[in-house]
């Protein structure tokens, strides 16, 4: 292969390459060198002249990420040679906190680069979905964020454009850079942003940000350091790692996926002097002000995906007119709304138990020793649990236990009601989920994303944008389902929290 990406085969000088109808992008990429071959998956996203699909090696069935770009749009001489520094470069990098470079090829009309894929997608999703993030998350994504850009400066890089967008998580929330994330992740928004892009603009060349009250003083003067209007004040990346912030504050080891729609339970942080030297030290954890438990993650397209990291309810059984709606989440976890307006959750490890009382405070229980108030109500859902075990199927395969799933705090059934044809259920992530009683099919919506998962009568998971099935279309099984869906999700948000409307 050449060095320098090569022209495409015929190009029009005529042709203004932005309204130009581009070529269909194959199905089956092909390496012309090494003759590997690509299937071509789900469209992951654009940005600038890419677009970027799951790509699966066919030969080994190893997925990544494929940045593809039509020649026709880099016609320009500058523009190859900025594509052709830019494959040098990200060449030439190797680091667990960027994205790794698998290799490229091109042909008469792409060019194609092979990426790992991170499939928790970026920063900026997670923003969308959770706003601000706990203090413990912070700094998680910032040691890493900092030991990445240590690396690329080391290496002589600058990156010039690190923003939440080019920040990826891949299936072991591992932070990657992707060739003022700390103010955004702990306040919820850009330090400078108005509803004014002049205004934002006049606060950028102003330095004028406000930093709330809530925020960690340890953050917050760490901000105003990074922030500093004369850029030789700015502390370097060394003086950042080694900032009191980030060495007297907890750092988790690892974070669950249950993070990308919901704070992680940190109650249950390291105490003993043991656990202490291997996780480090818990100062305050900030109660976010503003955090919003909706939302769940799903794949941006998706004939046929792969589920990712959001919940729905695998079992459920009804004992409303006695005790209340006993439920299973597809991690195992089990759980009872009971008549009383009061909630209780046991973890998979069959101890760790959560109640939330009728005013919605949590607490964090052992099944080995609780208040004997709640004795009746660990005996109903032990009860509830043994009897879905063995009598009841679950929808969905397993979800495989992994390093910080002990700090997840899960959701919880919030409201539910049964028609004639299904029972809607509702969860504190955001999710709703339809069960059909005919024909068993589920619908599990995410709003904020908006996105749903199909479940058919075989059991098989479809997850879609709404997006493209307002501009593709689908099956007319799936749209009455949706229609359904729709009015349901109209009654939801009219009903009241009572365990059983009719």
């Amino acid at each position: 292969m050449s060095a320098a990406i090569a022209k495409p085969a015929n190009p029009s000088a005529n042709v203004d390459p932005k309204s130009a109808p581009l070529k269909e992008i194959p199905d089956v990429l092909v390496d012309p060198r090494t003759m590997k071959r690509y299937a071509r998956g789900r469209f992951l996203g654009k940005g600038g002249f890419a677009k970027c699909y799951e790509i699966t090696d066919m030969e080994t069935k190893q997925v990544f990420a494929g940045k593809i770009v039509p020649k026709s749009l880099i016609l320009k001489q500058h523009q190859r040679e900025k594509m052709t520094s830019e494959i040098a470069i990200h060449k030439s990098l190797n680091h667990a906190n960027v994205v790794g470079f698998h290799g490229f090829f091109e042909d008469d009309d792409f060019v194609f680069v092979v990426l790992e894929i991170c499939r928790r997608r970026s920063l900026l999703e997670l923003h969308k979905r959770r706003k601000a993030v706990t203090e413990p998350e912070a700094r998680y994504y910032m040691t890493q964020l900092l030991k990445g850009v240590h690396y690329l400066h080391n290496n002589r890089v600058i990156h010039r454009d690190l923003k939440l967008g080019n920040i990826f998580l891949n299936d072991d929330m591992e932070l990657k850079i992707a060739p003022t994330e700390m103010y955004t992740l702990l306040v919820g928004k850009p330090p400078f942003e108005t509803s004014c892009l002049k205004e934002t603009y006049n606060r950028i060349k102003k330095n004028n940000y406000t930093i709330p009250w809530h925020i960690n003083p340890l953050a917050s003067n760490l901000i105003k350091r990074m922030l500093h209007a004369e850029p030789a004040q700015r502390p370097t990346i060394a003086e950042l790692e080694v900032d009191e912030y980030f060495t007297t504050g907890y750092i988790p080891v690892r974070l669950p996926t249950t993070c990308l729609t919901l704070p992680p339970r940190f109650s249950i942080a390291p105490t003993t002097a043991t656990e202490l030297s291997q996780r480090r030290p818990l100062t305050a954890i900030n109660n976010q002000a503003g955090t919003e438990h909706v939302g769940c993650h799903l794949p941006r397209r998706g004939r046929g995906s792969r589920m990712y990291s959001h919940f729905w309810i695998s079992k459920w059984v009804d004992y409303s007119d006695k005790y209340g709606l006993g439920y299973q989440l597809c991690d195992n976890s089990v759980g009872v709304l009971f008549n009383d307006y009061t909630r209780l959750m046991m973890y998979t490890d069959g101890d760790s138990l959560q109640y939330i009382d009728k005013t919605a405070t949590e607490s964090y229980l052992s099944a080995r020793s609780f208040p004997s108030a709640l004795n009746k109500k660990i005996t109903l859902l032990k009860y509830f649990r043994n009897y879905m075990s063995e009598h009841l199927l679950k929808a969905g395969a397993n979800m495989a236990r992994r390093d910080g799933d002990e700090l997840a705090r899960l959701p919880y059934l919030s409201l539910w009601f049964r028609t004639k044809s299904a029972i809607v259920l509702h969860l504190t992530n955001g999710t709703v989920q339809i069960n059909f009683f005919l024909d068993h099919t589920k619908l599990i919506l995410c709003p904020l994303m908006n996105a749903v998962t199909y479940i058919d009568e075989k059991r098989e998971f479809r997850t879609y944008k709404l997006s493209l099935l307002e501009e593709f279309g689908c099956t007319k099984e799936l749209a009455s389902r949706l229609r359904y869906a729709k009015l349901m999700v109209e009654k939801l948000m009219d009903s009241k929290p009572s365990p059983a409307a009719q």
